[in-house]
């Protein structure tokens, strides 16, 4: 397969069946040892403890997709095995730069994070600086955690994506790992408080202080004592606040938050949404951050 798979990718991407055909005609083997190379590349797969396709295995470490070859490539060039070492990367990114900084825009991101997601963990520092670096409004939707959702996580995913965030925070150069889940009732307890705090004006701040003493200080955000001194760390009534803690007014906003999310065929935390007037942009996960910016410097340029 690897020696044909640039013929295949040519023939697929281009819709040329015929000469697709025409390498299937060819290169098929029997059934028989066609499922005996399946069942083998399986076993494969699992002994790496891989669980989607797309996926890269290099002593010991998985690498799924493009957006993780920088790492595979980091880890090449650090044993000596780069060629030229004065070449780009192969998975390196262009960046659009905007060329004139209005001061206002109506631009907004719609942020959904999930007060259990890692990944959703390292991302607050990037979604701030666009804040700070645009003229642009963020509205934090929060959702409710997968596995609050009646939803499974198998063993070996979860234990990827804690090997994988580790190293995106490494590359980010964010704290991650003191980790203590909120799943359950300190979630439950937490949530109860954003509707009035959002509305105060403090929505990514309150989620943001959650998941930093949730993945990196190893804090339990259900204590009554941890709620309050958040709170009036934020300059809130903590009189106030209890009158919102542990009611049900969350489990309404929250849902709304995941259709939302869902109808932008975005399933996984974190997602976002750019709303540029009657446009709108959807992707999810923190790899992709850096395309929201792209996607906002485009519509930065437009405005001139």
């Amino acid at each position: 397969f690897i020696s044909c798979i640039d013929e295949i990718n040519t023939f697929v991407w281009s819709g040329n069946e015929i000469a697709l055909q025409d390498l299937i005609n060819e290169k098929t083997v029997s059934e028989e040892v066609a499922l005996a190379k399946i069942y083998a590349n399986e076993n494969k797969r699992d002994e790496v403890e891989a669980y989607m396709g797309s996926t890269f295995s290099y002593e010991g470490e998985l690498y799924w997709g493009i957006d993780r070859l920088d790492h595979l490539e980091l880890r090449l060039k650090a044993l000596g095995l780069k060629k030229n070492l004065g070449a780009n990367y192969i998975s390196e990114r262009m960046k659009t730069n905007v060329s004139d900084n209005p001061n206002n825009s109506d631009i907004k991101l719609e942020f959904y994070p999930s007060l259990n997601s890692p990944y959703t963990s390292i991302s607050l520092e990037r979604i701030k600086h666009l804040q700070t670096n645009y003229p642009i409004e963020i509205i934090t939707k929060p959702v409710l955690p997968m596995l609050m959702r009646n939803m499974t996580i198998p063993r070996y995913k979860a234990k990827y994506i804690f090997k994988d965030t580790a190293r995106e925070a490494k590359k980010y150069d964010v704290p991650f790992g003191k980790v203590i889940s909120p799943l359950g009732k300190p979630a439950e307890r937490a949530y109860s408080l954003f509707p009035w705090i959002d509305k105060k004006g403090y929505g990514f701040e309150y989620i943001s202080r959650l998941m930093i003493s949730s993945f990196r200080e190893a804090e339990d955000i259900g204590k009554e004592t941890y709620l309050k001194k958040l709170i009036e760390d934020l300059g809130l009534d903590w009189k106030e606040a209890q009158s919102h803690l542990d009611t049900d007014n969350w489990k309404e906003v929250l849902e709304n938050n995941r259709l939302v999310m869902y109808e932008g065929n975005s399933w996984g935390v974190p997602s976002f949404r750019l709303i540029d007037g009657q446009e709108t942009y959807t992707t999810w996960g923190q790899d992709r951050i850096w395309l929201i910016e792209e996607e906002i410097v485009k519509r930065l340029n437009k405005q001139e």
